[in-house]
């Protein structure tokens, strides 16, 4: 009866998890590196007001960062912290508060953004986040999946920025989402980093940034190139 007790069982525990759904794997930026993107040779306060204007070539950008002391404990998704999780929002709020409404954060962006869908629960932002949630504001934006060096420097001469998911490297250990605003004379790349304000004030080598794009990027990223709204012609 022992060996017959067991025997049922063992069959009904391998039916069960033989019929369990697959969880399917998130698209998302994950952002859970937290602050590891900080240099250790950095002593600026990580929870301060960040203030600071940055030219690109679609002019100036208002430069915010996840971690201001304004919002760096704001819950994204009502759980998820803005300096972990934030990078999207925060990205966007940038582009948003500079080119279309000067009063959004991060913070209202992260509320717009949770109800719009593009949310990840301790992950971070779907990537389409960059491409769809962008376009919602109004921006132009083109997806480029397979970028490459001489891609990057055409989109920037042609008057664009574009909007980076980087993967393991300088930058991250998992996703992290960063603007890539114009080149040097001498072919740096300048970008605003919303987790470290010491990696927006020096130039990248293009070599770099294109090797640490993060690989298994959806939503035609893991670039995408932003142009401004079309304006609306006024009718006479």
């Amino acid at each position: 009866m022992k060996k017959y007790f067991l025997s049922v069982l063992f069959i009904f525990c391998f039916l069960l998890t033989s019929c369990s759904p697959k969880v399917e794997q998130k698209d998302t930026t994950n952002t859970t590196t937290k602050e590891t993107n900080f240099s250790s040779k950095n002593t600026e306060s990580k929870h301060q007001i960040y203030a600071a204007i940055l030219n690109s070539k679609l002019g100036p950008i208002t430069y915010y960062n996840q971690n201001d002391i304004r919002w760096y404990d704001y819950l994204y998704g009502k759980k998820d912290p803005l300096s972990i999780y934030g990078c999207g929002p925060t990205v966007v709020a940038c582009l948003v508060s500079s080119f279309i409404d000067p009063s959004m954060t991060p913070d209202k962006v992260a509320d717009w953004a949770y109800k719009k869908g593009y949310w990840a629960s301790k992950e971070g932002s779907y990537h389409s986040l960059m491409s769809s949630g962008l376009s919602s504001y109004g921006f132009q934006v083109r997806g480029i999946s397979s970028p490459s060096k001489e891609e990057i420097l055409s989109s920037l001469n042609s008057g664009h920025i574009l909007v980076a998911l980087m993967g393991k490297g300088h930058f991250t250990s998992e996703g992290h989402f960063i603007l890539i605003l114009d080149v040097t004379k001498d072919g740096g790349l300048l970008i605003a980093d919303v987790n470290s304000y010491e990696n927006t004030k020096k130039p990248w080598k293009i070599e770099t940034i294109v090797k640490e794009l993060k690989k298994n990027a959806t939503a035609n990223g893991p670039l995408w190139e932003v142009s401004l709204p079309e304006k609306k012609s006024s009718s006479k």
